[in-house]
């Protein structure tokens, strides 16, 4: 539908590009909506359409990873894909306690769950997912912290962990990083 109200765009606080159009969502106001544009060309930029995700919670993160864009939000993972009308989900990734937006890293996206630093890893179009917890000193260090706390970002290679006042670099090319 047509997006009537600023205040729907201004309060997103996650976006992605993905097939030459901006996609933000993250409005605390407008939970499980995310608004995509016309096709991005010579700086005009027209948001005239939304999807209704099926993410449970607020969304925390959209990704273009794999040919598909990815939403991060508090309770699930779910992945969108295009038609050529319009971006039904091609699958969802049950994943309770998703506290951070996520990165990617690679071929991996790192996020932050109930069980620490995670990483998922999609390696075809076969529906294979590999999720597995990535850093166990980073995840020792951060036992009993309030997660929804945490905000991540990469930084010359390392990933970064925000905490309150805190921050912790974990290097991802260790295996116990």
């Amino acid at each position: 539908g047509l997006i009537s109200n600023r205040e729907e765009l201004v309060g997103c606080s996650c976006a992605a590009l993905y097939e030459d159009r901006i996609f933000l969502s993250g409005n605390p106001l407008y939970e499980g909506i995310i608004y995509y544009s016309e096709p991005v060309f010579q700086g005009e930029i027209t948001f005239n359409k939304q999807i209704t995700t099926k993410a449970d919670g607020n969304i925390l993160s959209l990704i273009a990873y794999d040919g598909r864009l990815t939403v991060f939000s508090e309770g699930c993972i779910v992945c969108h894909s295009s038609d050529g009308e319009g971006y039904p989900i091609v699958r969802i990734i049950n994943r309770q306690g998703i506290h951070s937006n996520a990165l990617m890293l690679g071929r991996e996206l790192i996020f932050m769950t109930d069980g620490g630093l995670t990483s998922l890893y999609m390696p075809g179009k076969d529906g294979e997912v590999v999720i597995k917890y990535h850093s166990e000193k980073m995840n020792r260090l951060l036992s009993g912290e309030d997660r929804r706390r945490i905000k991540l970002q990469l930084w010359l290679g390392y990933i970064v962990i925000f905490y309150g006042e805190k921050i912790y670099l974990a290097d991802p090319r260790e295996k116990n990083g």
